[in-house]
């Protein structure tokens, strides 16, 4: 496992408020960001992946949310 699930709950919501600063950032953008996908795209990289303007992939894309299973 690539966390350790005792310290989980005390790390959400930091982890929580810089990916929505990261998310907020980049929609506040006077450009737009073009998010290109061409292999695996999991969790995080959705989240951004979704919040982007134009948003492009190839077919050998792959996208997941694993999040899901480990609750």
């Amino acid at each position: 496992m690539f966390y350790d699930r005792k310290d989980l709950a005390s790390g959400m919501t930091e982890v929580r408020d810089g990916i929505m600063g990261v998310m907020l950032g980049l929609r506040s953008l006077n450009k737009p960001v073009i998010a290109a996908v061409n292999g695996w795209c999991l969790g995080g990289g959705v989240d951004v992946l979704m919040s982007r303007d134009p948003a492009i992939s190839s077919e050998k894309a792959v996208f997941g949310l694993p999040e899901v299973d480990w609750g």
